[in-house]
């Protein structure tokens, strides 16, 4: 999914960025972006950090990104649907928790049901005259619908048959495929949970406007990319967008993913670049304390990062997301492979193969990327 080494991180999707040179597939890079947007009354406002300097767009180093500690799954209230085990290796025992129903014993309930919602996010760079918007088709890059939509029909919600060797896993969604070959032992034909899923529905939201005042964009292959700071961006979901959507019914029983279009974040200064993806959470004062789970996803259409496009990130972080919620379910440690540099010591199921990609041709005739994972 990426073509240089980057460094350890945890819980994110980082990748190299490279800027546009040329036009690819037909698209062609703009070099100078409209200087003229519309702003949507009441949209919130992302300042930049003071002393921003776009100096460093394009650089190619992506520091060690340390992330902060994740909530605990609390009892304070409900929340999405988890189950515990443990395990032993070496003399250690490890202990877990993850998303749905534990396969491990006789389930009379097959299927787990999570809901979900995606909110687009229209991201408006001022200073750039650049609007990239997940809620709308793109004419340039995405001509055929938005990125939501485009999502709604991808092996993350809809159903595709997968094999694990020559086996038939079903014809399910792409994380209770992975789920269902992890413990295939008993979840396989003639097991204790031969009928077990764990199933996303999901719905769009409307779009969350947000002006993004002194951040950068680049020309890329098709389009644009934004950029903006990785902390500023969620404490706003943290303090502000996950509180107002609660009238909207998001909260911590189901999985709220916050789409971008072809914007990505940095890590403080912008030679610390690029995060295209993250899962995260914490324990919500909106829910009296509940354990509240939320992702983060870029659709990119931009093809300034080799391997990676539409939702391939998504995969990514909605795989870790069901099998280490809370970031800290610990493994032996393990490390230079995918796109950790270095050590790491955390059930993330995507960083080992980032890079590793595979193809769904789906019934709306898109084919889809997908990452696999560990």
């Amino acid at each position: 999914m990426r073509h240089r080494k980057l460094a350890t991180t945890a819980g994110v999707l980082i990748v190299g960025f490279v800027a546009a040179t040329s036009a690819q597939g037909g698209a062609q890079a703009q070099s100078s972006p409209r200087r003229h947007v519309q702003i949507d009354p009441g949209a919130y406002v992302l300042n930049a950090p003071r002393g921003l300097s776009t100096a460093n767009i394009g650089v190619d180093r992506v520091r060690e990104f340390s992330p902060r500690s994740h909530a605990n799954i609390a009892a304070a209230g409900p929340t999405i649907p988890t189950w515990g085990s443990s395990t032993v290796r070496g003399g250690h025992t490890y202990k877990f928790k993850m998303v749905g129903r534990s396969p491990l014993v006789k389930q009379t309930t097959g299927t787990t049901t999570i809901p979900t919602e995606i909110i687009p996010i229209k991201m408006t760079f001022p200073s750039a005259g650049v609007t990239l918007d997940a809620s709308k088709p793109d004419p340039n890059c995405l001509p055929n619908g938005s990125a939501a939509a485009y999502t709604t029909k991808s092996p993350v919600f809809a159903n595709h048959s997968y094999k694990l060797g020559t086996a038939s896993i079903g014809n399910v969604q792409y994380t209770d495929f992975f789920r269902r070959a992890e413990f295939w032992k008993y979840t396989k034909p003639g097991a204790i949970n031969a009928n077990y899923h764990m199933a996303l529905t999901t719905k769009i939201l409307p779009a969350v406007s947000v002006v993004a005042n002194g951040f950068p964009v680049e020309s890329a292959p098709c389009g644009f990319v934004g950029k903006i700071d990785f902390a500023t961006w969620d404490t706003y979901v943290q303090k502000t967008l996950l509180p107002q959507l609660k009238a909207k019914g998001v909260g911590p029983t189901n999985l709220p993913i916050f789409m971008f279009y072809n914007v990505v974040l940095f890590q403080g200064t912008l030679n610390s670049c690029c995060v295209l993806g993250y899962h995260s959470s914490f324990n919500s004062p909106s829910f009296a304390g509940a354990f509240q789970t939320y992702s983060v996803t870029d659709f990119d259409t931009s093809g300034s990062f080799p391997g990676v496009s539409d939702t391939g990130t998504l995969t990514h972080e909605i795989g870790e997301w069901a099998d280490d919620p809370n970031g800290v379910n610990p493994v032996p440690v393990w490390g230079n492979i995918g796109q950790v540099q270095g050590c790491q010591n955390n059930l993330e199921v995507g960083d080992p193969l980032s890079g590793t990609i595979k193809h769904v041709k789906m019934a709306n005739g898109v084919t889809y990327t997908v990452q696999e994972l560990a």
